[in-house]
């Protein structure tokens, strides 16, 4: 019953140094003892190196701990530098991309916050202005990019997509746009929306 639900399985990700030594073979074998390859797609995935271009090693103890990284930055902050810093080459770490996911999260935090002072509406689409038509549209185009993105297993376009989708155009151009009339329940109930979207 296993065999019949996990194989073939849909994506395998992996290193390059090991594409002949594991991938190769496991389509091989795959192919002569059941008769179907085990994945319809393989990801080629970077290696993040240290901050000198090294490869990360306990021996060089260049390495980072990202239970470390969790406790001062967050779980979601780290997971999004780790999307942003994903490449097809080999990269060097950097901390900068996760402090950008820790602001991220602050950005959406305050945002989410300053929606909910104005009192809670249930989120329903009901846009009257031209911002609000202005922003769902750019949430839907974003939206078709990112399922391109994804597609294509491009995930460090698609992080930088979403920080400039929340930052730039969500926070910083209609929420300011329509900060004066957040006491409108129509008004808040839209960016409820726009906001889950």
């Amino acid at each position: 019953p296993d065999l019949r639900r996990f194989y073939p399985g849909d994506v395998n990700s992996t290193a390059r140094e090991i594409i002949f030594l594991w991938e190769a073979r496991m389509i091989m074998a795959g192919l002569e003892l059941i008769g179907d390859i085990p994945f319809g797609d393989v990801i080629i995935h970077s290696t993040i190196l240290a901050a000198d271009g090294r490869r990360m090693s306990k021996s060089l103890r260049n390495g980072i701990d990202p239970i470390d990284l969790i406790e001062e930055h967050g779980a979601d902050a780290t997971r999004y530098g780790l999307l942003r810093m994903s490449s097809t080459q080999d990269v060097r770490f950097s901390a900068q991309s996760i402090e950008e996911g820790r602001r991220l999260a602050n950005k959406l935090w305050n945002a989410s916050r300053l929606l909910l002072m104005g009192g809670e509406t249930s989120p329903e689409l009901r846009p009257s202005s031209l911002e609000e038509r202005w922003i769902l549209a750019r949430i839907d185009a974003t939206r078709a990019e990112l399922e391109r993105d994804l597609e294509a297993f491009d995930f460090a376009h698609a992080a930088e997509r979403l920080y400039h989708l929340t930052f730039d155009d969500f926070c910083d151009w209609y929420l300011e746009s329509i900060k004066p009339r957040l006491s409108e329940p129509d008004v808040r109930a839209t960016a409820f929306a726009a906001l889950e979207r």
